[in-house]
């Protein structure tokens, strides 16, 4: 099944493409993706969140679970209150237990996540489940998050090698999601010294379960990022597509270190923001800053007797 290439976004200094197909047995598809868009507040000084859910197929409401948690997601982010993220990962979780909660939903229903927040000089990666992130640059591709699965435990405790791991049966079977525990556990990877033409990509295991990592850094690599994007969907659902399918692909378009630093994001983001909006206010307290360094320089000087007089 050939796909048409998709749409190509440009966010910052970021070129993106998204798409996400239902494979080729599954009757619906329960991945879903996001990005930022001019309607998210404070978008500038927040940064530039993107996100991966794939909601647990065969628990019933996999797509309600997924969809619910990146529209929380970015609700609690982006929102007039905005939040951090881990807040917004915790509040997202929630909402998806309440749904669970619900005579007329199943309780088991849940969801992975995996988000790239990009600000200043960073990019933040939090993950939660088997959905994962990758960085390709010059032809080479990066790990940024590990499966929380029953499969890749056994492989951090020396049981088993990754190579027997991805022939492993039941390897999809994840330890945790959203919606499962409260609070929900997150991994937090961050990533600096991200170059022009660094490739970031978020994805669901319907993906990696038929395309090996070498194959995603050959193709992301070598054409352009919409028909990368149709081609990596295209070669997992020729090799079966038995689960939905989704990716979503970021690439660098100057060095992430030469982004300006969002205001709102900084632990200086008070004086930042004054020295934005009230420029010669800030000149004025600057230079009384610096005289009263200047006095209690002197003083101290005086007192030690390097000054006499």
């Amino acid at each position: 099944m050939e796909l048409s290439a998709p749409a190509t976004f440009y966010v910052g200094s970021l070129e993106v493409v998204g798409l996400s197909h239902q494979g080729m047995v599954r009757e619906q598809n329960e991945d879903r993706w996001r990005l930022p868009s001019s309607e998210d507040l404070h978008l500038e000084e927040r940064g530039y969140l993107f996100a991966v859910a794939d909601g647990m197929g065969g628990y019933g409401g996999g797509e309600l679970a997924s969809s619910t948690t990146l529209d929380t997601l970015y609700a609690q982010f982006y929102g007039e209150q905005a939040v951090e993220l881990p807040e917004a990962i915790q509040a997202a979780n929630m909402a998806v237990r309440r749904l669970a909660m619900q005579a007329d939903h199943d309780a088991r229903m849940g969801t992975t996540l995996v988000a790239a927040w990009f600000f200043g000089e960073q990019l933040l990666v939090a993950h939660v489940g088997d959905s994962r992130a990758y960085i390709v640059s010059h032809g080479t591709i990066q790990p940024i998050t590990q499966d929380h699965s029953v499969v890749q435990e056994q492989v951090r405790a020396g049981l088993l090698t990754p190579a027997q791991a991805a022939a492993q049966q039941g390897k999809n079977v994840i330890t945790r999601a959203i919606g499962n525990q409260s609070p929900v556990e997150v991994d937090y990877t961050p990533v600096t010294g991200l170059q022009a033409g660094d490739t970031v990509m978020l994805c669901s295991d319907g993906l990696t379960n038929f395309v090996a990592d070498h194959e995603i850094a050959h193709i992301t690599t070598a054409y352009p990022l919409a028909m990368a994007a149709a081609a990596l969907v295209n070669l997992a659902n020729q090799r079966g597509g038995s689960d939905n399918i989704t990716v979503l692909i970021m690439r660098l378009q100057q060095a992430l270190l030469d982004q300006p630093q969002p205001a709102e994001t900084s632990a200086l983001a008070p004086t930042l923001r004054l020295r934005r909006e009230h420029p010669l206010l800030w000149s004025g307290l600057t230079l009384l800053v610096m005289l009263l360094v200047a006095a209690g320089t002197w003083l101290v000087l005086k007192k030690l007797g390097v000054i006499v007089g």
